[in-house]
């Protein structure tokens, strides 16, 4: 409800107090601490603050190497989001740095929503490989198409289809 109105602040510093809460439980209170990071990240993000690349970074480094499938999920989003965040502030080499790195922590990923951000941080990852040769962009289409073809994922479909096109 502080979001809807436009409260960043106040809803900011309520994912601030829960991690200071929660973050001295242990493990057991991880997937809630990691959430919370999730979600300011997200906050900070679209309240323009310059601080959201930096916390979108914390949650992706401290969780892509988790064994716990719901804080390696928060990692996916967060690091798909920085790449994304990275690309709209114009740094498209930090932005093909943050989507390249997603298939070195979540290849093996059943997750589908993580495999959607994966295959899109790829597509993303091979457009932005245009300008520095076709060859090294064909060989990341190409590695799209090979990753998630004959998914029955309707939105992984159109991801491949795309890729199928800039191949021809």
């Amino acid at each position: 409800l502080q979001t809807e109105s436009g409260h960043y602040a106040e809803a900011i510093a309520a994912f601030d107090e829960i991690v200071a809460r929660l973050g001295d439980q242990g493990d057991g209170c991880l997937e809630q601490v990691m959430l919370a990071r999730y979600n300011r990240a997200v906050l900070l993000r679209d309240s323009g603050s310059p601080d959201a690349a930096a916390a979108y970074r914390g949650v992706a480094d401290e969780g892509s190497t988790s064994s716990s499938d719901a804080v390696r999920r928060f990692a996916a989003l967060a690091t798909y989001n920085l790449g994304v965040l990275q690309l709209r502030r114009g740094d498209q080499a930090a932005a093909l740095e943050t989507f390249e790195r997603m298939p070195c922590h979540f290849d093996t990923t059943s997750d589908p929503v993580v495999r959607l951000r994966l295959a899109k941080a790829m597509y993303f990852g091979a457009e932005l490989l245009v300008g520095s040769g076709l060859q090294v962009a064909l060989d990341a289409f190409a590695k799209v198409v090979e990753r998630f073809e004959g998914d029955d994922d309707e939105n992984l479909r159109r991801i491949v289809s795309g890729a199928r096109r800039r191949l021809r």
